[in-house]
């Protein structure tokens, strides 16, 4: 199966319940161009800048300023930091490269070569994790803090998204490093979004105890009866460190019950 596009960037900042929720990189001449949340456009001063990524492959390339996306709920101007907001630049060949927004730091990088794949050439997942580590290990050969964290396979895009995870003093937070990989294997995608963000950061074990208490309290006053499906630490657009809870619960419509997923969160206290 030929692939004539492809989901490229996991959205970091929506919900994630059920599923794996990806978003395709944006092209300005498809859509409009405004600064807003969630949005796309370009920056005069940037036009014809060209930097000098490092492929996919390995291969120093020259890549010039295609536009800027935001992937977050709130415009960089009104946030603590820039992460959310990136730089998006394009070689020769179409590869686009990542860049946190007004800074040189890589941040991913999307290839759009889909070769047909046959029958034996397809891996199964404990190739298709093997594969990832050792492009993992290549970028970060310390490790850095990153421990794998899951493994899917997307049967209609037929490509597999492997998962790691930053941990802060044994806590999960929302950056990852994640690798997309082709069903034979080849590795096509790779994206850090939160890339050093967590860096120097340190979390008192008391203080996130007492915000983990405050979410499980709300949780516990809003619900009956609920599913953890995702907890981790992030940084909010004011600078606050918050531990988040996603939760589903379900919610009687009269004609059935519908799984509704809500997100609660608490300050850790620095």
């Amino acid at each position: 199966m030929k692939k004539t596009a492809c989901l490229v960037f996991l959205l970091i900042a929506v919900l994630l319940v059920v599923s794996v929720n990806f978003s395709v990189l944006a092209d300005p001449e498809d859509e409009p161009i405004t600064n807003d949340a969630i949005s796309f456009y370009e920056e005069p001063e940037k036009i014809d800048t060209v930097l000098s990524p490092e492929s996919i492959i390995g291969i120093t390339v020259n890549a010039t300023y295609s536009f800027t996306e935001n992937l977050s709920e709130t415009e960089v101007a009104s946030r603590s930091d820039v992460y959310g907001t990136y730089d998006v630049y394009t070689d020769a060949d179409g590869s686009q490269y990542v860049y946190l927004y007004d800074t040189q730091m890589l941040c991913g990088c999307v290839t759009y070569e889909f070769p047909e794949i046959a029958d034996a050439d397809r891996i199964d997942e404990t190739e298709a994790i093997s594969i990832a580590d050792d492009f993992f290990s290549v970028k970060y050969p310390n490790q850095s803090g990153y421990s794998f964290d899951s493994c899917t396979y997307n049967e209609c895009s037929e490509e597999y998204l492997i998962e790691y995870a930053y941990y802060v003093d044994g806590y999960k937070t929302d950056a990852t490093f994640d690798v997309w990989l082709d069903a034979a294997g080849g590795v096509f995608a790779y994206t850090e979004f939160y890339k050093n963000r967590y860096i120097n950061l340190s979390i008192p074990s008391t203080a996130y105890a007492s915000a983990e208490s405050a979410v499980d309290t709300e949780l516990s006053n809003a619900y009956s009866s609920y599913e953890l499906e995702k907890e981790y630490v992030t940084i909010d657009d004011t600078g606050a460190l918050r531990l988040v809870k996603l939760v589903s619960f379900a919610v009687d419509t009269g004609y059935g019950e519908v799984i509704n997923a809500a997100e609660h969160s608490a300050v850790i206290s620095q």
